[in-house]
C-alpha cells in the first residue's frame, strides 16, 4: 500500500510539474505573440516613414533639377553678355 501511495504521490508531483511547464509555455507564447505584434507594428511605421521620406526625396530632386536648369540658363545668359561686352 505504501508503494502505491508513493507512486500516486510521484504521479501527482509529475502532473503538477507538467502543469507548471504548460503554464510557462503558454505564458512564453503570449509574450512572443505580443512581441511579434509590436514588431509588426513597428515595421509598418518604419515602412510608412520610408515612403514619406521617398516622397520628400523625389520632391527635393525635382527642385534640384529645376534649380540646376535655372543655373544653366543663367550661365548661358551670362556668357552671352560677356561675349557682347568683350
Amino acid at each position: 500500500m505504501e508503494e502505491t501511495q508513493s507512486g500516486v504521490d510521484n504521479l501527482k508531483t509529475e502532473a503538477k510539474e507538467i502543469e507548471e511547464q504548460i503554464a510557462n509555455i503558454i505564458n512564453e507564447k503570449n509574450v512572443t505573440v505580443s512581441e511579434l505584434s509590436a514588431s509588426e507594428q513597428l515595421e509598418k511605421n518604419v515602412e510608412k516613414q520610408i515612403q514619406e521620406f521617398q516622397v520628400q526625396l523625389e520632391e527635393l530632386r525635382k527642385k534640384e533639377t529645376e534649380q540646376t536648369s535655372i543655373v544653366s540658363e543663367t550661365e548661358v545668359e551670362a556668357e552671352k553678355i560677356l561675349q557682347q561686352i568683350g
